[in-house]
This record gives structure tokens, sequence and C-alpha cells, in this order.
């Protein structure tokens, strides 16, 4: 932890306690209900003693946006689970590829204003990200408050609404996280969902891991508890301003909707079995997958991508669990790698 830039599990405790990398000799003792509240004040007394201990972390510099090329707007979307539901969605680009962002867990498509604005991918795709019902800027459902749940029957109505809503044709659908995880169950149902291809970002065939109530005890502060949990998944190189837009939009979500959609993040998706059946002939497939995610590390998404026939994985060196946040310079490039892998499968009599 106190290399000036840490690799993974090192970047975080939180990593370092993480499921699915329990370090040994790792734990918490004494009061773990002041553990959780006290979050944000225990990682920030251990960012200041790195930094002291052996400099600050050599973070990227991206230059500053002078110009914003997204447009945003309302559609009504209908599901059993959440109802009609006032969605909102965001646009930008004019190129021939579509692509349907996907935000992950607890959050809303801010997550990819860096992608969105990116001039190569702006001349390439045209693309839309959109906040799930009840996330962020779009508007309730009709579940109770703080009564959220998400569910693969549900997220792949949704989508498919939203596509349709849209008119788009066959887009490709990119996610990370819970959003991955959909893309892999998208691309197995690719027909129902309305998509032509997938490319899950930090997914698998399954999580198992234990899972944490803290994030919707009614004796822990949710809007600190939360993103701290998740900043702890990034990687420490990554510009600052990206992780303080992952730890802001994770501490503005309502109460209860991170939890829930852990319902199906944890819980809900098994593509095991299943994903053996995905035709990558009509729904080709490609993984990208941070180095320093400890949540779906890099290895779990490239033993699922050997299961599927036609399937393409990557590692990224330097991203974590949000790569399209934490930064798109670096990212993107792997995006366009999987983009052109997308479009030869689909014609190659074209390249």
């Amino acid at each position: 932890m106190f290399k000036k830039n840490p690799e993974m599990p090192y970047q975080s405790f939180w990593a370092l306690y993480g499921q699915n990398i329990r370090q040994e000799g790792v734990e918490v003792s004494g009061d773990h209900l002041a553990f959780a509240n006290y979050a944000h004040i225990w990682r920030s007394v251990l960012d200041v003693l790195h930094d002291v201990y052996c400099g600050p972390n050599d973070v990227d510099v991206q230059p500053e946006q002078e110009e914003d090329f997204i447009s945003g707007r309302y559609i009504f979307v209908k599901t059993e689970r959440w109802g009609r539901c006032k969605i909102f969605v965001e646009k930008s680009g004019m190129g021939g590829q579509e692509i349907v962002f996907l935000h992950t867990a607890g959050s809303d498509s801010r997550q990819y204003h860096g992608v969105m604005n990116n001039i190569s991918m702006r001349k390439r795709c045209t693309m839309y990200a959109f906040d799930l019902p009840s996330h962020g800027r779009s508007f309730p459902s009709s579940q109770p408050l703080g009564g959220h749940s998400n569910s693969e029957d549900a997220y792949i109505e949704c989508i498919a609404g939203v596509i349709k809503g849209l008119g788009l044709k066959k887009p490709i659908l990119c996610g990370a996280s819970m959003a991955g995880q959909v893309c892999i169950a998208a691309a197995i149902r690719a027909s129902e969902a309305g998509i032509g291809a997938s490319i899950p970002l930090q997914g698998c065939e399954r999580v198992e891991m234990k899972r944490d109530w803290s994030d919707k005890s009614p004796l822990i502060n949710s809007a600190t508890f939360n993103p701290e949990w998740v900043y702890g998944m990034t990687c420490p190189t990554a510009p600052v301003e990206n992780r303080k837009l992952l730890w802001h939009t994770y501490s503005g979500q309502a109460y209860g909707i991170y939890h829930g959609d852990l319902d199906f993040y944890f819980n809900g998706w098994d593509g095991r079995g299943r994903v053996e059946t995905i035709d990558t002939k009509k729904c080709p497939i490609f993984f990208l997958t941070g180095e320093y995610d400890w949540s779906n590390t890099p290895e779990m998404s490239e033993l699922t991508a050997k299961k599927i026939r036609g399937a393409k994985f990557k590692r990224m060196p330097n991203l974590g669990h949000f790569p399209a946040t934490e930064n798109p310079g670096i990212f993107v490039p792997h995006l366009i790698e999987a983009i052109d892998f997308i479009q030869c499968a689909l014609n190659p009599g074209e390249f």
C-alpha cells in the first residue's frame, strides 16, 4: 500500500479486504458500525499517510474540456417490474455505428461523458446512454420508496424498450460491472434485447462473493459508505477529477438504489451453462476488463470468454472497475479495438 503507485490489490484497504481477493490477516476488529460510518475518514487518513511516506500517486493528467457535445432528452419506457417510467437519455456523435452505454449499479450515465465527448468516438459512432428508472436524472419507478430491486428480466426489458423507443437498429451494447453482466445476458437473449453485438466491461458468468449489507443499513450513512466502497475499485493513477465524479455520483443516488441493483449483480445474474449458447456470428462479444478491479477480476472475465466460441477478451492495464469513467484517454483505444473486431465479425467482406 505504501509504494508510490501501488499494484493491484494494494490500491486501497477495500481492495485488500475485497470479497474476491481476501488477504489473510486483513480484517476489521472492534466496532464495525463505526468502521462503516467513518469510512471516508479512515480512507482519507490512509491517503495522507501514503502521500507523506512515498509521495502522491503519479496520476494521469487529462486536458480540460472546452466544449460539451452531449444532448439529453426524456423518453417513456414501460416494464413489468418498474411500470411506466420517464427515462433520461443522452446522445452524442454522428458516426455510422450505433452504441448504447449502460451505467454501473447505483449510478447514472454521467460515467460515459468522457467517452461520449471523445472526438474519435464521435466520428466513429452515434452514442447513447441512459439512466435506469429511479437512477440519476430518470424519474422514480412504480416500486416502493427505498424498495428498488433489479433482475435480469427487468433489465433486459428496459434495454429493449429504450432501443425500441429510440428507433435503433441492433446497436452494440456496452456497460461495466452490473451492466457488464447484463451485456452478457443480452448477448444470450440478443433477439429479445434488440442488440447486434456486446462489449461487457468487468463482466463474467457469475460473481460469487460475500455480500455486504452495509449499503442499506439504517444505521449507516449510505451517502458516504457506498461511494467509499466503490472508490477503492479504481486505479490509483486515474485522473483525480474522474475518481471524484465516481464518488459524487454514488453519493447522490436515492436510498436503496445501489443495494437493489446488487440484487442482480450478486444474486440475480447466473450465466453458468448459458454463456456457451451465445451465437457470436449473430452477436459478436468482446470482453474488456481493467486490472485494478477486485470485484470482477480480469481472470474471471477471461474464463467466461473462453467458454464462448468466437468471443474475444482483453485485459486493460491501469484501469479498474469503472474503465470508461476512470480514464477515457486510456480506455477509448481499447473500446475502438473492440468495435473494430465486432464490425469485422459482422461484415467480413468489408475488411
